[in-house]
């Protein structure tokens, strides 16, 4: 293919399409650098997640320590969390959402993604700030279940004293409010 010509200040000039190897180096670079922005991007989105493993790791290492010992133990749980909340609800298995967000004034649509609603294996511990989701976490409900603290109930950092103990009925360890 011949390339187009052109006169500029009475002299002719050359122009010649792009080499097909510059064309795909160029097209590369481009994506590569689309590439590196979108992984930077969601990174990003990573830190701000509101799903929180580290207090479910946390919690696991407290309650295997008390198992072990096979103790009962009394643990407030706003020394356990790195962060500040205002308030916590335990979402037991088959909560209903939308009802749940309708009775305590918050949006609960990001846990729709978590199962909650149908799965009957695990249990959400929900904190809450400044009235909106600020992290949860799932929790299996064996070897340890929450099943003894109130479903729904809005705990704040001041009542957040548990107890945990061994149910002998059950066979495993539950969770219930420390009077």
């Amino acid at each position: 293919m011949e390339g187009k010509k052109g006169i500029i200040s009475n002299q002719l000039i050359s122009y010649s399409p792009m080499p097909k190897l510059e064309q795909i180096i160029m097209k590369s670079i481009i994506l590569s650098g689309f590439s590196i922005l979108l992984s930077c991007f969601l990174l990003s989105c990573m830190d701000k997640q509101k799903k929180d493993d580290l207090i479910k790791q946390k919690l696991e290492i407290i309650f295997h320590s008390s198992i072990n010992k096979n103790t009962q133990l009394i643990f407030k749980l706003d020394t356990i969390t790195d962060f500040k909340w205002d308030n916590f609800i335990v979402l037991p298995p088959y909560t209903n959402l939308n009802k749940l967000s309708n009775k305590i004034n918050i949006d609960l649509g990001e846990l729709k993604g978590t199962s909650i609603e149908y799965a009957d294996n695990k249990t959400i511990l929900l904190f809450v700030k400044s009235n909106n989701v600020f992290k949860y976490v799932e929790f299996p409900r064996f070897p340890i279940d929450f099943a003894g603290i109130n479903d729904f109930n809005l705990y704040t950092p001041e009542n957040s004293t548990f107890k945990l103990s061994m149910s002998t009925q059950m066979g495993y360890y539950i969770i219930e409010e420390a009077k």
